[in-house]
């Protein structure tokens, strides 16, 4: 088997198979696939150009070597170099008078904790900082390496775009700032001329959003509540952060939920919060994210629990790309094979038994049938192999596990 692997799981492997021989494509771990549209909210308009993630795996390829998934079957291989899985986190922290400690919080583990952690994982990711930028008590300074010198951008890993959010309103100062079209509050609250974050986001890329706050979001104008008309907005540009169908974005907080009670406030030995964050909280449940509390009084273990989450969310999906003959994919007859480093590639089989992250040991379609998602030991074993690959076969009947 002909494999093409570069840091973490990121071998590439396209096969194209007659009859019932097998087509493959080996893929490097891709994002989340957006797919479909849904009407309704305006304020992300005009999203980015391009198409969903399994646009980007392969960057050309040549002819290799006859393999085979059959050993009476023989078969022309093409292979092709994978990218890693691309991620687009959106930091938006409260700068507001009551989050000093917060504040430096984040400067003192931002590197040592949440970068660190992303930096250890095969995936490609970027930051993308929404706060007031500075070095006084309530504004922003991101250091090296995250950083450039002075506060500063530090492309393509890190831009800093310098905006106000006060106590309410993270979510309106994320939409706005998408595409620059601000309100009149909004406007004042952003140095001019404004980076729309739309211009820096990949299209290709999930989204991941981590607000920073120790009080509620509300909405301007509005009866809507402020979780709904962000996720409108959002899914409003399906290119940029997919359909309500299959949404390609995940939303995570450190708000101010108390850590045992989710709807109570919490109170912390250096620091008190203003409310729970329900609309954060609705918010990441819809997206299958993460909140956490604000009070802990160690940042370390918050920002690794984060970067951890979003690594293993990642590391374990990837996209299904079409037949090369330009057919329709059989969700029948698609089978998943890994190339352990230095070893010979060996089945990984379907198993429906259980939810993926309840028991299941295999691989399994997600809802949409555009990725296959590893499960249980298989996916721990592949995200610790930094020289494996993981084949898509296409054309010959699943092999599924057997029932226990």
């Amino acid at each position: 088997m002909l494999v093409d692997a570069r840091g973490g799981v990121a071998g590439a492997l396209l096969a194209m198979l007659a009859g019932c021989s097998a087509n493959a494509a080996s893929v490097g771990g891709a994002g989340r696939a957006g797919s479909g549209g849904a009407d309704g909210g305006v304020i992300f308009s005009g999203g980015g150009a391009g198409g969903g993630a399994g646009s980007s795996l392969f960057d050309g390829g040549a002819v290799g070597d006859a393999t085979t998934n059959d050993p009476d079957a023989a078969c022309q291989t093409v292979s092709a170099k994978g990218t890693n899985p691309p991620v687009d986190i959106i930091w938006a922290v409260d700068t507001s008078g009551s989050m000093t400690d917060e504040i430096a919080k984040i400067r003192q583990n931002i590197n040592a904790s949440f970068v660190q952690t992303i930096e250890q994982s095969p995936i490609d990711w970027q930051v993308i900082m929404l706060a007031r930028k500075g070095t006084t008590d309530l504004s922003v300074c991101v250091d090296p390496p995250l950083g450039g010198a002075g506060c500063g951008d530090n492309p393509p890993r890190f831009h800093h775009i310098d905006c106000d959010v006060e106590s309410n309103d993270a979510l309106d100062v994320l939409a706005q700032s998408y595409t620059g079209q601000f309100d009149f509050i909004h406007g004042l609250s952003c140095r001019q001329p404004v980076t729309p974050w739309k211009t820096l986001a990949r299209p290709s890329a999930t989204k991941v959003f981590l607000v920073v706050t120790d009080d509620e979001a509300e909405g301007l104008f509005s009866a809507t509540p402020p979780w709904q008309m962000f996720d409108d907005a959002a899914t409003a540009d399906p290119a940029m952060f997919g359909g309500k169908s299959h949404r390609r974005y995940v939303f995570h907080g450190i708000i101010g939920r108390d850590a045992v009670d989710p709807s109570a406030t919490c109170s912390g030995a250096t620091n008190s919060a203003v409310a729970p964050g329900v609309q954060y909280q609705q918010l990441a449940q819809l997206t299958s994210g993460m909140t956490l509390s604000i009070c802990e009084d160690d940042w370390s273990k918050v920002f690794q629990t984060i970067a951890k989450g979003i690594v293993d969310a990642l590391s374990c999906e990837f996209d299904v790309p079409p037949p090369t003959d330009g057919g329709a994919i059989d969700p029948a007859k698609v089978n998943v094979a890994y190339t352990a480093g230095g070893a010979s590639a060996v089945d990984v089989l379907q198993d429906g038994s259980a939810a993926c992250n309840a028991g299941a040991d295999g691989w399994q379609w997600d809802a949409t049938q555009t990725k296959i998602l590893l499960c249980g030991p298989t996916c721990d074993k592949v995200k610790a192999d930094p020289l494996g690959s993981i084949d898509i076969v296409f054309g010959c009947q699943t092999k599924v596990r057997p029932p226990s």
